[in-house]
């Protein structure tokens, strides 16, 4: 008898740790808590795809700390060196036993403006930002057929990247 509540301790605790809740809060076109441009006419960089966090861990109930949205996106952005994130999903975190996290995860494409050395290279890939009838977008200035939705004029909230 004693074997099988062993066995079973041993189940509950593993199902402890490997037990845990990832939701994704949502998605976004862009976001940024950065003072950006973001004037029809610009010039941006895409940087690449980027993750920043906010992680605080919680000690036998005890929180080491409180996670913040905003500081997930800052580390993101600083991750990408940029001034903007564009298809952007949030998800929070949260597992315990005994020991836990809690916390904040920003994924998304990393912008920058571009700067007068990156306009002077004809080996950086810029981007301008123009009005076209669907909206604002991001659009190669090598490839006009490369683009990146930044404002849907007909839906806000949708996220389009072709």
């Amino acid at each position: 008898m004693t074997k099988n509540l062993k066995l079973l301790a041993i189940v509950f605790i593993l199902a402890g740790f490997i037990g845990g809740c990832t939701q994704r809060i949502g998605d976004f076109t862009v976001i940024s808590t950065k003072n950006c441009n973001v004037e029809t006419g610009g010039k941006f960089v895409k940087k690449g795809s980027f993750e920043g966090d906010d992680i605080a861990w919680i000690i036998i109930f005890i929180p080491t700390g409180s996670p913040n949205l905003k500081t997930a996106v800052d580390r993101c952005i600083e991750a990408g060196d940029g001034d903007l994130i564009t298809n952007v999903v949030l998800s929070a975190t949260n597992w315990y036993f005994l020991v836990g996290q809690v916390g904040y995860t920003v994924k998304g494409d990393v912008w920058r403006a571009a700067s007068r050395s990156d306009i002077d290279n004809p080996n950086v890939e810029k981007f301008t930002l123009v009005n076209t009838n669907d909206g604002k977008q991001l659009v190669s200035d090598k490839d006009p057929s490369v683009h990146c939705m930044v404002a849907d004029a007909s839906n806000p909230k949708s996220i389009r990247y072709e």
